[in-house]
């Protein structure tokens, strides 16, 4: 009977013991002593007892919250914010019921899904993206699990997919793993499809439909690369980015007069794209002295069109050599076209005699065109050291061109002691 008293007995204190200890921790928490707080939640954890008791864990989940918070931005890891949501996940599988009222009226795991997303914005900002995505991901789970169960918060989050994919996106940038590089990719892609499969069109999102559609056109999945785009000029309109990839698209059909209009339509878009220029002005050049397609009447404006996109280069890029020697290369290709033409004339008549004079004062004229292109890219080519010239190959390459292309000129002319003046000039540089 002793026995059986003390039994009992034993089993009241523990039982008042157990009490106790949640009411420690209830008090200290109602306090904000969240240090004191943390110290009572683990001990009444550490038994059987309490560690059975939802309550308890899901007073760790609220400790464990204030505690990160109190860290603040000194807070750069995730451990107690991840404590706090395994708590609150321990307590809701041990009272499903009670937890799901609590979280219903006072959303405690809010505080934890935007406690990790701050710490993934901190490190974002530091450009640690390593640790950024790690917690972004985190900041997912917790995100899915209050969605899940129908406790707040959206089926896209959209904001938190940007800063994923973009975070993910620079791992790859910064990486010569490629592996990870891959990897990466890989990740940026499956959160940025999240948001542009719904069509999000907010001006920040524009990234997103711009990284999908260059990352198919690069990887060759046609497919995927027309869908994004297609869903990116869509969106937006404005945007001439989607049209210019979509050029490398149209060109695989060929050059043609349909693909100059789409450039034309891209300039509208974008006029202070120097690249987009300079890329429609070789087209141009090719179809019209490669292909040497279209009618004479299409020819003359799309000579017309290489000048006008040529001088247009050189304004917005007055240093660069590019746009003159080219320049001056249509013009020459004009000049020689227009002497297979003078060739072909036999002058039996005064009108042949007439037509064939005005074809020479055309091809003179031409030529004379060129060579202002060419000698104003010559201004620039002799701004460059011998050093630069011995390391820089294609630049030396098309100085040494275009100072043959200038004795041809002039050789053409008439004017043999600057045709000799250039020839041995451009033999000089090595």
């Amino acid at each position: 009977m002793k026995k059986l008293f003390f039994s009992l007995l034993t089993i009241l204190i523990f039982q008042s013991a157990i009490s106790q200890d949640i009411k420690k921790v209830r008090s200290a928490f109602d306090k904000k002593d969240w240090a004191k707080a943390k110290e009572a939640v683990d001990l009444y954890l550490a038994n059987e007892k309490g560690a059975a008791d939802w309550e308890g864990w899901y007073y760790k989940g609220l400790i464990y919250a204030q505690v990160a918070n109190e860290l603040g931005k000194d807070n750069l890891n995730q451990q107690p914010w991840q404590e706090s949501f395994d708590a609150f996940k321990k307590a809701h599988t041990l009272n499903v019921d009670n937890v799901n009222k609590f979280m219903i009226i006072n959303s405690p795991l809010i505080s934890v899904y935007y406690g990790l997303f701050n710490i993934g914005i901190q490190n974002y900002l530091s450009q640690n993206y390593e640790n950024a995505l790690t917690r972004f991901v985190e900041t997912d789970q917790v995100g899915r699990y209050i969605y899940e169960n129908k406790w707040g918060l959206y089926e896209l989050d959209t904001l938190l997919y940007l800063y994923s994919g973009d975070a993910a996106a620079k791992i790859a940038n910064n990486s010569k793993d490629s592996i990870v590089i891959k990897k990466m990719e890989l990740e940026s892609i499956k959160y940025f499809k999240r948001i542009a499969d719904k069509e999000i069109s907010d001006e920040s999102y524009i990234i997103v439909y711009q990284y999908l559609a260059r990352y198919f056109i690069i990887n060759s999945n046609k497919e995927e690369f027309i869908k994004y785009s297609n869903l990116g000029r869509k969106l937006y309109p404005n945007d001439a980015y989607f049209d210019k990839l979509n050029i490398e698209i149209e060109k695989e059909k060929g050059i043609s007069v349909d693909l100059f209009q789409k450039y034309e339509s891209i300039i509208q878009k974008d006029p202070k794209d120097y690249y987009i220029r300079i890329n429609y002005a070789n087209d141009m050049f090719e179809w019209l002295y490669t292909k040497q397609k279209g009618t004479e009447k299409e020819q003359d404006i799309v000579f017309k069109s290489i000048k006008d996109q040529l001088n247009a280069c050189s304004q917005l890029d007055p240093g660069n050599t590019d746009p003159l020697t080219m320049l001056g290369n249509s013009f020459f290709n004009a000049a020689v076209n227009k002497q297979d033409k003078f060739n072909s004339i036999k002058p039996s008549t005064p009108t042949e005699q007439k037509k064939k004079a005005d074809i020479k004062i055309e091809i003179e004229g031409l030529l004379k065109d060129a060579i202002i292109s060419y000698e104003k890219a010559l201004l620039i080519f002799e701004k460059y050291t011998a050093e630069q010239l011995k390391k820089e190959r294609s630049i030396r390459n098309d100085y040494k061109q275009t100072l043959y292309q200038l004795s041809e000129c002039y050789k053409f002319l008439g004017d043999t002691k600057k045709a000799e003046m250039y020839l041995k000039k451009e033999e000089t540089i090595k």
